[in-house]
């Protein structure tokens, strides 16, 4: 969000006085009578009355030919011109205030005349002029008498000539008030974004995050709904600003200055509603629209300059352009001092500032050296298997080795990579796993992993020296952790991939990697060898009692396992049970145990040994008790379950 709050003088005529004018529509008495001769008449006293009223007070007539175009357009007949309907009809299309509008007749030589005044914003009565004349040759006489008669009586309704004259010939239209210009100034200060203080590789820098000199033309429509309804008052507008900033702030690089320029410009259209409270009119307002941002970073106080990697050379100054766009929201508050100017104040908030994929990014590369950087992987041998019992540093296996060099052109850059990463696309989950990077620099420096991607970072960095074209080798290690993390089984395999051209990040004073670094990965898979260490019965061998003779409840079986009792799918010893009795199985029982399945002694399969059917002859409480005396390496511990008491008969 960015604030913005400027003071407005907005002054669209004199300051001085000056009347309101208003717009008076004249239409022609109609003949009630069907005497075609006196058809002259209705015209002669409209002309009459527009001239006569004129001499002594201001106001604006509509053209003949928008009457009667208007007129025509709305299909009112000659003869309905002198109803009310028609009148506010006629005034609300032609946009006036006053509509004056009746009818005449002539009964034995007597001109007897109806007119009245109607207000069409409220549309009431005004002035209802009744007159009454004898029809002579100084008609024309008469007609102006009866104007001077009615002018009088329509005074307080029409601003005077001489109020005109006192106010140099100045006056305020309200329809053309309908249309403001707004010349505003002020500060935009920045508001609650993300601000940027270093600029970094990955920097984005925004217009919104600079405090900034702001000057705006503002252009304003009233009453948009009666361009659609024309009886509508509703006082909502629309309104466009141009508005161009400047600003200066100062950015830091490598510990330096970098005095920054920021000019903007941006194209607003918005819609608002107006409230009137007296002489203060509040104008709330939101809209949307679009920006343009032209920021110049000036270098020059660096020790080591940028390098501009299309030319090879350093550079002392920057110039970046943004497109973005916006929704701003605010309200002007006017003091309306006088009809036609007012102090304006106007504080608004830029709600929305986006800019897509280019919010002006720093680029990674200027401010460090040419493309000279190459990654290359090292022939090695297959990818070995790694024990699960192998569970230390000084017991990981090498997955992927591969060199780093300088391979351009010097450009007084070392290269400097600070965080790699690899991504593991075998079958086994990089949880399980411990990553190790050595080589020079980086002694057992042990990544971590989030999902599938390994990173190494904050270990002291990969430094390879200007122009030095044999490089540094450096390995990736690895070894399976000695508490499950992951989701890995036994033959599962980690498998290193990674891109150096997206995955390598170099620090701002380096050389950067060239574009012809290709992608790598290990030989092959490097499997986990699950080792078995226990035998387990894995759930088994659960059930309080069983009856002598009887088959145990389910399938019981040994499992072959690792410390963190993964299954050792590889081990295919022969298992053997035996019924046992006491602390850890080392006393003898009574009776025998016996199986239709096979054997007591049975080879695992899959690192499984399994009995269907097994029975105990004699009533006693007793354990199993299995071994595998085969087994290589020889087992840890071997299986005592727990004990269940056989019952008669």
């Amino acid at each position: 969000m960015r604030l913005a709050s400027v003071l407005v003088l907005l002054i669209s005529a004199s300051l001085h006085a000056a009347p309101t004018v208003k717009r008076l529509l004249v239409l022609n008495p109609v003949n009630e009578g069907a005497q075609a001769d006196l058809a002259y008449i209705g015209p002669s006293l409209a002309e009459a009355i527009r001239t006569t009223l004129a001499e002594s007070y201001f106001f604006i007539h509509p053209p003949e030919e928008a009457i009667l175009d208007t007129q025509a357009g709305n299909l009112i007949q000659d003869e309905d011109m002198h109803t009310k309907s028609a009148a506010l009809q006629m005034g609300e299309w032609l946009r006036q205030d006053l509509v004056l509008n009746g009818r005449y007749s002539v009964t034995n030589g007597r001109l007897r005349l109806n007119l009245n005044l109607y207000e069409i914003e409220t549309g009431r009565i005004l002035v209802n002029f009744k007159s009454e004349a004898p029809l002579s040759a100084k008609m024309f006489d008469a007609f102006n008498k009866i104007a001077a008669d009615l002018g009088a009586k329509m005074s307080e309704a029409l601003p005077s000539q001489q109020t005109l004259a006192a106010s140099g010939g100045w006056y305020f239209d309200p329809e053309k008030g309908k249309r403001t210009i707004l010349f505003s100034a002020g500060m935009r200060a920045a508001g609650f974004a993300p601000e940027t203080g270093n600029l970094s590789g990955s920097t984005t820098v925004s217009g919104a995050e600079f405090a900034h000199f702001n000057a705006e033309f503002t252009y304003q429509r009233h009453q948009i709904p009666e361009l659609l309804a024309r009886r509508s008052k509703l006082p909502v507008f629309v309104q466009f600003g141009l508005n161009m900033g400047y600003a200066r702030r100062t950015y830091t690089r490598n510990g330096s200055d970098v005095p920054t320029r920021l000019i903007t410009g941006e194209a607003v259209p918005s819609l608002g509603y107006a409230f009137n409270f007296g002489t203060l009119r509040l104008e709330p307002f939101a809209g949307f629209g679009f920006g343009y941002s032209n920021f110049l970073f000036d270098y020059s106080a660096l020790g080591r300059k940028p390098v501009d990697t299309n030319a090879a050379q350093s550079v002392s100054e920057q110039t970046l352009e943004q497109f973005y766009f916006l929704s701003q929201a605010g309200a002007n508050i006017k003091w309306m001092l006088h009809p036609r100017w007012a102090v304006v104040f106007i504080p608004s908030a830029t709600v929305f500032h986006f800019a897509g994929g280019a919010q002006a990014e720093v680029n990674a590369r200027l401010g460090a050296g040419i493309e000279s950087g190459l990654v290359e992987k090292t022939a090695t041998a297959a990818s070995i298997d790694l024990s699960s019992i192998d569970n230390t540093i000084g017991s990981a296996e090498i997955l992927l080795e591969f060199t780093v060099k300088e391979n351009g052109s010097k450009d007084g850059y070392p290269l400097q990579i600070k965080e790699l990463r690899f991504t593991n696309i075998g079958t086994g989950d990089a949880a399980d796993f411990r990553f190790i990077l050595e080589g020079p620099g980086s002694n057992n420096t042990v990544g971590f992993s989030v999902g599938q991607t390994v990173y190494f970072k904050d270990f002291g960095d990969i430094i390879v020296p200007d122009g030095e074209t044999t490089g540094r080798t450096y390995q990736v290690k690895a070894h399976v952790r000695s508490n499950i993390q992951g989701s890995t089984a036994d033959n599962q395999t980690v498998l290193l991939k990674t891109t150096p051209l997206t995955d390598f990040d170099v620090v701002e004073t380096s050389s950067n990697l060239l574009a012809s670094n290709n992608s790598f990965q290990q030989n092959a898979g490097s499997p986990m060898t699950v080792i078995a260490t226990h035998l387990r019965g894995g759930g088994t061998f659960q059930f309080a009692s069983v009856p002598r003779n009887s088959d145990f409840p389910g399938t019981q079986s040994i499992y072959a396992q690792d410390n963190n009792q993964r299954v050792d799918k590889d081990f295919n010893f022969v298992i053997q049970i035996v019924p046992r009795a006491g602390a850890l199985c080392v006393s003898a029982v009574t009776g025998n145990l016996s199986t239709t399945d096979g054997t007591l002694n049975k080879a695992a399969v899959q690192g499984v040994a399994s009995w269907t059917d097994l029975k105990h002859d004699t009533i006693e409480t007793v354990k199993v008790y299995a071994t595998a005396p085969t087994a290589t390496p020889a087992l840890l511990q071997n299986e005592c379950t727990t004990s269940f008491d056989v019952t008669g008969p």
